[in-house]
C-alpha cells in the first residue's frame, strides 16, 4: 500500500471516493434494509418481517421485486462519494499539515526532526474533525436518503395526525396501524417536505449526533492500525494483500460500529419521518431515554446485524479500491515523473 502522506489529498480523496462508490452500489440494498430495521414500527409488535435482516429483505423483495432494495440508491450514492471525498481530502490535508512542520517552525527547530507520523491521540482526532467537516456538507443529503428509504403510508394517518400533533417523543410506533412503503418521491420533493415539516435547519436534522459519530471513521482507522500490528508481520505492513486489507479493515469497522451503534441508531430516528407526519423525537437523550423505557437497553441495538453485515463489507471494499487506486496515482506520477525527466 502506498504511503499516504506522499499522495496528495486530491489523490487520496478521489481514491477514498471511488472505492466508496463501488461498495455502496455492493452493499446498498443491505443498507436499506438496516435503516428500515431500525424505524421499523412494527418492531414492539415482535414482527419477524421487521426486525431481522433476512424478513426485511424478502419483503422488500417480496412487495416491490428486486429493484425495491435500490430505492434511493441514486442519492445515497451521491451522499456517500461526497461525504468519502470530504472526509479523506479534509484528513489528508489535516495529517499533511501536523507532519510537515511551516518552514518558519523548522528553521526554530533545526535540532529536531520533524515528526513522520502522528500520535494515536492526533490521529483519532484528525479524523473526527475531517467527519464533523464532511457530514456538515453532507447531511442533508443523508436525511434526503432516509426519507427516500422509509417512505410510507399509514392506513390510519388521517385519523392519527390530529393526535399525534404535539405528542412528541411518546413513541415510534402505533398498535393500530400498519406502514405500507411505498416508491420513492424525486429528491426535490423530499427537500420541500423536510423544510415544510421543519424548517430549512430540518435539512441538518441530526447533524449534532453525527458530530459525535464523527469518531466512527477515526476510530475505524485507529482500530485497523492497532489490528496491522497486531496481526500481521513487520514486512507485510507496510505492503498487505487486498484479502489482509479487506479483513483487518472490516474487522477495524465492525469493531468501532458495536461500540458506536445506538449513536447511528438515534441519528437515523431523528432523521425519519413517521408516516403521520408528526415529528418522533426532540433530540439525542429522547431518543436514548425513549428506546431503553420501550425495549430495554437491547432496543439500542436494533437492527445491528444488517448494519455490520453492511459497514463490514463496504468499508473493506473501499479500502481495497482505494489502495489500488491510489498505486494507480503513484505510478502515474512516477511514470510522468521519468518522462519529465527524459525530455530535459
Amino acid at each position: 500500500m502506498p504511503d499516504n502522506a506522499a499522495i496528495p489529498p486530491f489523490a487520496q480523496a478521489t481514491a477514498g471516493a471511488m472505492g466508496s462508490l463501488v461498495s455502496n452500489s455492493i452493499v446498498y440494498p443491505l443498507d436499506l434494509v438496516s435503516t428500515r430495521v431500525q424505524t421499523s414500527p412494527s418492531a414492539s409488535r415482535g414482527n419477524a418481517k421487521s426486525t431481522s435482516t433476512y424478513g426485511a429483505l424478502a419483503e422488500i423483495v417480496r412487495r416491490k421485486g428486486i429493484s425495491g432494495l435500490y430505492q434511493g440508491l441514486g442519492t445515497d450514492n451521491l451522499s456517500n462519494t461526497l461525504s468519502n471525498f470530504l472526509f479523506f481530502f479534509f484528513r489528508a490535508a489535516i495529517v499533511a499539515r501536523l507532519v510537515r512542520p511551516s518552514p518558519s517552525s523548522s528553521s526554530s527547530s533545526s535540532k529536531r526532526p520533524p515528526p513522520t507520523s502522528l500520535s494515536p491521540a492526533q490521529d483519532l482526532a484528525a479524523g473526527a474533525l475531517a467527519g464533523i467537516l464532511s457530514r456538515a456538507c453532507t447531511t442533508p443529503l443523508s436525511n434526503v436518503t432516509v426519507r427516500k428509504q422509509t417512505h410510507s403510508s399509514s392506513t390510519s394517518a388521517t385519523k392519527e395526525k390530529g393526535k399525534g400533533e404535539g405528542n412528541e417523543g411518546e413513541d415510534d410506533s402505533s398498535d393500530d396501524e400498519e406502514t405500507q412503503y411505498e416508491d420513492e418521491p424525486a429528491l426535490l420533493e423530499i427537500v420541500r417536505e423536510i423544510v415544510k415539516d421543519k424548517g430549512v435547519l430540518g435539512l441538518w436534522s441530526g447533524f449534532p449526533v453525527a458530530t459525535l459519530l464523527s469518531i466512527t471513521p477515526a476510530l475505524t482507522f485507529y482500530l485497523t492500525n492497532i489490528l496491522t500490528r497486531l496481526l500481521l508481520p513487520t514486512a507485510s505492513r507496510q505492503s498487505p494483500s487486498p484479502a489482509q486489507t479487506f479483513l483487518l479493515s472490516a474487522l477495524g469497522n465492525a469493531l468501532s460500529t458495536s461500540l458506536l451503534y445506538p449513536l447511528i441508531l438515534a441519528k437515523t430516528l431523528l432523521q425519519y419521518r413517521d408516516p403521520r407526519g408528526r415529528r418522533v423525537y426532540k433530540g439525542l437523550v429522547d431518543v436514548l431515554r425513549g428506546t431503553i423505557r420501550r425495549r430495554g437497553v437491547k432496543g439500542l441495538y436494533k437492527g445491528l446485524e444488517s448494519q455490520l453485515a453492511k459497514g463490514v463489507t463496504a468499508h473493506g471494499v473501499t479500502m481495497v479500491v482505494k489502495g489500488r487506486v491510489e498505486e494507480g496515482f503513484v505510478q502515474a506520477y512516477l511514470a510522468a515523473k521519468r518522462r519529465g525527466r527524459g525530455g530535459e
